[in-house]
């Protein structure tokens, strides 16, 4: 108020002239921002800070299908190996030891035969003899196209694990998901060297001594098909 009892109005001063300018305004703002995400940088080290997401219920069925089918992959593997490599040959050498077995104890007599009975002997046997023989070797022949094909066709199974096992870490990967490779391969190698060791123990203790038909129930049961289909040595029995 001046004497005169009216209100004065002072000039505005060059700060508030300076303040009120919208294109200064806008300076002010950006230099505010500048200074503040400065600071941040120099206290966080960073000007974005990334806060990790939880994986979804989605997420944790993926992770685990990956490691479900890592280990039927490896499983499959193992069963591959172990049965053509080892059951396979247990198996074959148990039948051919009972079958020589039983052969040797019925030509054990052989050692007393004279040269003329021999001489008769193969004269008689020789046409059922070669083509025995002959049937034999196509067996054998045939046996191990089938085996082989049995054997192609469990690595094509082991290659389809596989090819699914890819697939779906793939998938996760593309997804970007947090896949623990490291305690997946290790749970799963421990549970297949694991496995591994049970079979081997099992075979040992279990499967080896376990008796199969002897060849006395061998010689027993084809004297009783003798006797039922031709009608021999009832008259010993």
């Amino acid at each position: 108020m001046d004497s005169t009892g009216r209100r004065s109005y002072r000039p505005p001063s060059l700060s508030e002239s300076y303040a009120r300018d919208p294109s200064n305004m806008v300076r002010s703002l950006s230099l505010t921002n500048l200074l503040l995400t400065t600071e941040n940088t120099e206290t966080t080290g960073s000007t974005a800070i990334v806060v990790p997401v939880p994986p979804t219920r989605c997420d944790e069925v993926h992770v685990v299908a990956i490691s479900f089918l890592v280990h039927i992959f490896l499983i499959s593997v193992f069963e591959s190996l172990f049965f053509f490599y080892y059951i396979s040959a247990l198996e074959d050498n148990g039948i051919l030891n009972t079958v020589n077995s039983f052969i040797a104890d019925g030509l054990s007599a052989c050692e007393n035969m004279t040269t003329e009975e021999i001489t008769i002997l193969n004269s008689t046997l020789s046409p059922y003899i070669n083509s025995t023989i002959a049937d034999g070797n196509a067996a054998y022949s045939v046996r191990g196209l089938q085996n082989s094909v049995l054997l192609h066709r469990a690595w094509i199974y082991v290659g389809a694990l596989g090819g699914l096992t890819v697939c779906v870490a793939g998938a996760g990967l593309y997804r970007r998901l947090h896949i623990p490779w490291l305690r997946i391969c290790l749970e799963n190698l421990g549970l297949v060297i694991m496995l591994g060791l049970y079979e081997t123990l099992f075979f040992i203790t279990i499967v080896h001594p376990y008796q199969p038909v002897t060849t006395q129930e061998i010689e027993r049961n084809a004297i009783l098909q003798a006797q039922q289909t031709c009608g021999l040595f009832l008259s010993l029995t």
